[in-house]
């Protein structure tokens, strides 16, 4: 899928602050490698097969670091809505995350300020900023004896560790060589799915 725009205005900012703030509306993600500019779509990488699987005292592992986001807030719906201050007309979109059914106390992201035309821009806007803020709400850093194979990209299964098992995806892979041995640290994101 690309990101597909009637219209996005410019101002007062630079352009590699524009380029993300298209990005983030759209869902996606902009890296920048050396000197190329990367955008891609993180549910694309989300969506690949599992590569490894770690479940909680089989001792494959060295050991496990769990953290929650700074928010310590995982919201499982969010709203959009914006009043045009030309026709007072109300427009609103409600995207709700797959767990939303499983849980008994809801928490909502609510956007009141963002200018959008229909219901189903609201809608993606609306899907686009749940995942931006709960990207990091649930983090894993496993250290695992050295394996040159683990990288950035790739999807780990965890099994057994309760509120922390799921499917996560490796943001940094840190391989260090000592007097000790080769170890491999990933740091991992879960992925709501």
């Amino acid at each position: 899928r690309s990101p597909k725009f009637k219209k996005m205005t410019q101002s007062d900012e630079t352009d590699l602050a524009f380029l993300l703030r298209c990005c983030e509306s759209s869902g996606f993600s902009l890296k920048i490698c050396g000197t190329n500019m990367v955008v891609y779509d993180p549910k694309a990488l989300e969506d690949r097969g599992v590569v490894r699987t770690y479940t909680f005292g089989d001792g494959r592992y060295i050991g496990w670091d769990f953290s929650t986001g700074t928010a310590d807030k995982c919201y499982d719906y969010c709203t959009v809505q914006y009043t045009n201050p030309a026709t007072g007309k109300l427009v609103k979109g409600v995207y709700k995350a797959p767990e939303y059914k499983k849980n008994e106390n809801h928490t909502e992201l609510l956007i009141t300020n963002k200018k959008v035309s229909s219901k189903s821009e609201a809608k993606k806007y609306a899907k686009a900023q749940l995942n931006l803020k709960n990207k990091f709400e649930r983090t894993v850093k496993l250290t695992i004896p050295g394996d040159p194979t683990m990288m950035s990209g790739l999807a780990i299964q965890m099994k057994k560790v309760g509120y922390w098992s799921g499917k996560y995806i490796i943001h940094e892979a840190s391989h260090k060589i000592s007097s000790a041995g080769y170890t491999t640290t990933l740091e991992m994101r879960h992925i709501n799915t």
